[in-house]
């Protein structure tokens, strides 16, 4: 979810400003025109960071500003968002778009400040013309900014006097399969479309958006040297037009989504319809689609699978002997979930999960040979979970985790996968969305979908069969609010996410609307990370390791950067956390705990922490490579004013004389707030929490008696969501009375994954549950499919 920062340089800045430089009016009526032209509303559309970004512009009787407003539901909560949410109160206070953008939002800015230039250019009757385009011709190497936060991406790029003739990337610190698919896909469309403003690469939007920034740079940079006026940029913002191609498919399976559930369910197809054809691949008839440019969807970024005693695996490595009692753990895994899980697909799981881990070796899949004691990075194999209470060794560890390039490691066993998936006859498209499933209501059955490519072209595939496994929708708000709720926890609202934006649950939208039954729909999301719900981007990422002092995730030199402050603070496990009713909900040094408080959160500091801190530095490092930019080393002094001054402006924190007017600012009962301070401060002063077991060492933290007081935002940030669609043990969707199956529709993976779990838990710590389901689910379904075509 958090991407990095889009800063451009100045003369960048100019050139994308153009619209603001080429019309001396903007607020007022046009010069010469001798009166108002009245009142009047504008709407403009301009490119943002992941889709269009739409202004609605008023104009009063006298052609003044008096607002404007800002959508795009493409743009990321935490980056993107802040500059729909802030800008344009400061276009109106100006009267101008002649603002600076918000810090680490470059291109969601610029797609606001242009969209109201050009309602101000319609207003008042103007238009800017654009001049010709002259470049020196030459190579010229830039840094922008892709996904990575910790690490800019280094680019040439080639042009002549008029054309962009080659754009390589020199060095990044991108995610590899990410990075690689925006390399194959977006530099060929820059090229031949001559634009810098065609559409992301979508699931690898953070590192098209490098490429596409660094490639404005260097023209921008190549315009300026040939003499030409920076308004010339406009020459290369060039939208492609839509295709209005159609097309019909006829298959027998179709896999919509190519994460790691819809990828072994493709190729489990493939591979059993081609082993009952004799091993004819021109007999099989198996099409996988994708909205993303990429295949592998989130797995390919994971680290692990759940696999219980995989027979093969345990043969070769552990002499034929189980890592793991299956009862025992089957037990504990329904004591965990109160017994709630479906037990057929528990048991189903539990007997086919291993035999996964076997058959994903036997496609390239890699998970090491096992250390003696069965536990060590650095030997994969299976591991033990993420709490003391996770003895069972059932989390199959990627070979490389943690260590090196393992993510390209990852990414490399997909394709494996997909190169046996191709072998065995098997078809797959990307950046080709399902829109919909097409339903056949007589029959109850499911018969195709309706599909668009990235390019506009329509698709009507036909298929006997149809699997879904698109993730889950941990990208719909809408979904979210609508069945992210239960009688246990305060789970309603948006909850912020890491992980892939094509997530939106538009095939479970589309089954839930033809009558799919729903399995613990409402289950608390999957929580592993938390944080400050913005990401600041004001202060330089400052590098503070050696070859010998890197980070876990990136194994690039460590940083930091004063940007973490509130992740630090929404992080702390030595904090008091509150809820949104102002009450402490859980160990705050547990393992992904925050979650119960629902999408956001509060941690509660009064001001001789902050004195301390300014003079001593934080208490304890916050260090992170993977969401943030690097963290913040303990025992530096930081400018603590200055950093809590800026949270406030952002909407992250409060400030406040006493805790009843914190209180009142949080929309809190104060009474409920001073009881929930004052038990925690006694837990601290007896060095015992007797509600929720924080242990000793972490009750270092009180709240002090006199104020000011302060409370920092947090937000859990979700992986995925967990429940989904009820399914019977051939993966089948059931229907709203959750028996009759729906004839010829499948969901695997987190799509499905709710029937293993309860709502009234959260996501269980033993390691790899999901990706074990996705794998197990989707290889079951690709036999089931093909297995019923005749039926």
């Amino acid at each position: 979810m958090m991407k990095s920062s889009k800063k451009l340089t100045a003369l960048l800045l100019a050139g994308l400003m153009m619209t603001t430089a080429a019309c001396g009016t903007k607020n007022e009526p046009a010069q010469g025109s001798g009166s108002s032209k009245g009142e009047a509303t504008i709407t403009k559309t301009a490119k943002g960071f992941g889709g269009d970004v739409t202004v609605t512009v008023n104009f009063d009787k006298d052609g003044k500003l008096t607002s404007v407003e800002a959508a795009g539901d493409e743009e990321t909560p935490t980056i993107g968002g802040q500059a729909i949410q802030e800008l344009p109160a400061k276009i109106v206070d100006a009267g101008s778009t002649d603002v600076d953008g918000v810090a680490g939002a470059t291109i969601t800015s610029t797609a606001i400040k242009t969209a109201v230039q050009e309602a101000i250019d319609e207003y008042n009757g103007t238009s800017a013309e654009i001049p010709a385009a002259k470049m020196k011709a030459g190579t010229y190497t830039v840094t922008a900014s892709g996904f990575s936060l910790l690490k800019e991406m280094e680019v040439a790029v080639t042009v002549s006097e008029d054309k962009i003739e080659n754009i390589e990337v020199l060095d990044n610190g991108d995610t590899y399969p990410f990075l690689e698919a925006a390399k194959e896909k977006l530099i060929p469309r820059i090229l031949e479309n001559q634009s810098v403003t065609v559409d992301s690469i979508t699931g690898c939007t953070g590192s098209s958006t490098g490429i596409k920034q660094a490639t404005e740079k260097a023209v921008a940079q190549a315009l300026a040297e040939g003499g030409s006026e920076a308004a010339a940029i406009k020459n290369f913002y060039k939208t492609p037009a839509k295709s209005t191609e159609q097309e019909t498919i006829d298959v027998d399976v179709l896999v919509v989504g190519l994460g790691g559930s819809g990828t072994a369910a493709a190729m489990s197809a493939a591979e059993t319809q081609y082993a009952a054809n004799g091993n004819d691949a021109s007999k099989v008839s198996v099409l996988a689609i994708d909205k993303a440019g990429k295949y592998g969807g989130t797995s390919c970024i994971t680290a692990d699978t759940m696999g219980i005693n995989a027979p093969e695996y345990d043969k070769t490595y552990h002499g034929g002997k189980d890592y793991v009692d299956a009862e025992a753990m089957k037990e504990d895994w329904n004591n965990f979930t109160k017994g709630d899980a479906k037990q057929d697909l528990l048991d189903l799981f539990f007997d086919e999960s291993g035999k996964t881990v076997d058959w994903l070796i036997s496609h390239g899949f890699d998970y090491g040979k096992g250390s003696p004691e069965g536990e060590g990075y650095q030997y994969g194999g299976p591991q033990r979970g993420f709490t003391d209470e996770d003895i069972w060794f059932v989390k199959f560890q990627y070979t490389g985790q943690g260590y090196g390039n393992w993510k390209k490691e990852t990414g490399e066993m997909f394709d494996s996968m997909i190169a046996d998936y191709e072998k065995a006859g098997g078809q797959y498209m990307l950046e080709v969305e399902a829109k919909e499933l097409i339903y056949d209501k007589d029959t109850n059955t499911v018969t195709g979908v309706k599909a668009e490519r990235y390019d506009g072209k329509q698709y009507t595939i036909n298929a006997k069969k149809v699997i879904i496994g698109t993730g889950g929708f941990s990208n719909n708000a809408a979904l979210q609010e609508k069945y992210l709720s239960n009688q246990y926890y305060p789970l309603q609202g948006s909850w912020l996410m890491y992980g892939m934006q094509q997530n939106d649950g538009t095939m479970i939208g589309s089954a839930l609307d033809l009558g799919a039954g729903t399995y613990n729909i409402g289950m608390p999301p999957m929580v592993h990370l938390q944080g400050a719900p913005i990401t600041l981007h004001e202060y330089p990422v400052e590098v503070v390791g050696d070859e010998n002092d890197v980070g876990f995730w990136t194994q690039l030199p460590r940083r930091n950067s004063l940007n973490d402050f509130p992740n630090a603070l929404a992080s702390a496990a030595y904090a008091l956390q509150v809820n949104m009713k102002g009450e402490r909900f859980s160990n705050e040094a547990g393992t992904f705990q925050t979650w119960k408080s629902g999408p956001r959160y509060y941690t509660i500091w009064s001001d001789d922490f902050f004195r301390n801190v300014e003079k001593n530095g934080l208490p304890v490092s916050f260090n992170d490579d993977l969401t943030c930019q690097g963290g913040i080393d303990a025992g530096k002094p930081l400018p603590v004013d200055e950093l809590i001054d800026l949270c406030v402006k952002k909407g992250i924190a409060y400030k406040a004389d006493t805790l009843e007017d914190l209180a009142k600012q949080l929309n809190l009962d104060p009474a409920v707030l001073k009881d929930n301070v004052d038990r925690y401060n006694a837990a601290v002063e007896a060095g015992k929490d007797e509600e929720f077991g924080k242990a000793a060492d972490f009750l270092t933290m009180k709240i002090g008696e006199e104020g000011p007081y302060y409370a920092f935002v947090g937000a859990s940030y979700i992986y995925s969501t967990v429940g989904g669609l009820d399914v019977n043990t051939d993966m089948q969707v059931l229907g709203s009375d959750n028996a009759t199956p729906i004839n010829g529709l499948y969901a695997v993976g987190t799509d499905s994954l709710g029937v293993l779990f309860s709502e009234q838990r959260e996501y269980v710590t033993y390691g790899g549950a999901a990706q074990g389901w996705a794998y197990t689910s989707g290889r079951l379904a690709g036999i089931s499919a093909v297995n019923s075509l005749g039926e």
